[in-house]
């Protein structure tokens, strides 16, 4: 399950235009924000996609 950011990481959290963020289409889903559902990653570049964003530390 995702961890809850506390206020001061919050704070410090800075998306700039200059972000790049991974793309990965979903069937039949809609997320929201602060949701938290299983997404089932069957496809070879859905699951490198995940792999190498987690390697980043990157949130999710």
């Amino acid at each position: 399950m995702a961890e809850k950011l506390s206020e001061k990481e919050i704070e410090n959290f800075n998306i700039s235009d200059t972000d790049k963020y991974p793309v990965m289409p979903l069937r039949n889903t809609v997320l929201f924000p602060q949701q938290v559902i299983p997404i089932y990653i069957g496809r070879d570049r859905s699951l490198k996609l995940i792999n190498d964003w987690i390697l980043k530390n990157a949130i999710l």
